[in-house]
């Protein structure tokens, strides 16, 4: 048997996907790792930002969304998808002269 050696590409990806920001922000994790070509601290920025998944967050049960108030500070913190998207678009064509982003559907 050979020893594995993972390239950068697949260490890429691990970081990103089992990065602590990345707990409860699964499917923008996954698009970060496979759908650019963003590095790790970067990916990692963003997630930290980034609202929470409530689908797939602990504390966003279905029982919880049907009691809890949406009014609170936790909202007034968290950015809206849209404006994530927007922000790291902008972003990205700074960067890169003639980026086009992705269209993503959900």
């Amino acid at each position: 048997m050979t020893d594995f050696k993972p390239t950068a590409e697949t260490l890429r990806l691990k970081e990103i996907l089992t990065a602590p920001e990345a707990k409860e922000r699964k499917a923008l994790a996954e698009h970060l790792a496979f759908s650019t070509d963003m590095n790790t601290a970067d990916a990692r920025a963003l997630l930290a930002i980034a609202p929470v998944d409530r689908s797939t967050a602990s504390k966003w049960s279905f029982a919880a969304l049907n009691t809890q108030s949406t009014t609170g500070a936790e909202d007034q913190d968290a950015a809206p998808w849209s404006a994530v998207a927007d922000q790291l678009n902008k972003e990205m064509k700074a960067a890169k002269p003639g980026f086009v982003a992705p269209l993503l559907t959900h």
